[in-house]
């Protein structure tokens, strides 16, 4: 993780939360707002425009999900709260099962190029080690060399 994306991302929450409904940001953690400002970044100065909703807002991706995480902790009612950790909790599945799926997959072609390989390996092995058959001349064919070359000659 990026600690520098999440310390701009505190800071752009921190300049947002005056912007929250009272009700709501009372409901928000003394010692959360505490832990955000220390992790803040004290030289970013965010791009964010009041006037403009907060879906326009150009924030960083950490951003909204620090958000999301104030709504889901603070904001929202129990049932809400449930619904969203049921969420999360299948999202979060599914995240896992698409990278184990990956991985078996990435895995199983790993060690079908391998035994591709070590196929190929073994036949080159063999063809550099295998025996040559030379076969000898017969005592006719060497006779019939020698009367060609001597015709030949002439």
């Amino acid at each position: 993780m990026n600690d520098d994306k999440y310390a701009k991302a505190c800071t752009e929450v921190l300049m947002l939360i005056p912007y929250i409904d009272k009700q709501y940001s009372k409901k928000i953690s003394g010692n959360f707002i505490n832990l955000i400002e220390k992790i803040s970044d004290k030289e970013y100065i965010p791009n964010i425009d009041i006037n403009k909703k907060l879906k326009e807002q150009k924030l960083l991706k950490e951003t909204r999900a620090i958000l999301a995480l104030i709504y889901r902790d603070y904001i929202c009612t129990k049932e809400e709260r449930e619904i969203l950790l049921l969420q999360e909790k299948e999202e979060s599945e599914r995240i896992e099962k698409d990278k184990q799926e990956k991985y078996n997959i990435d895995f199983e072609k790993i060690v079908e190029k391998r035994k591709q390989k070590n196929i190929i390996e073994n036949l080159q092995t063999e063809n550099k080690n295998a025996l040559i058959e030379v076969q000898k001349e017969k005592w006719y064919q060497k006779l019939i060399s020698k009367i060609l070359k001597f015709f030949k000659r002439k």
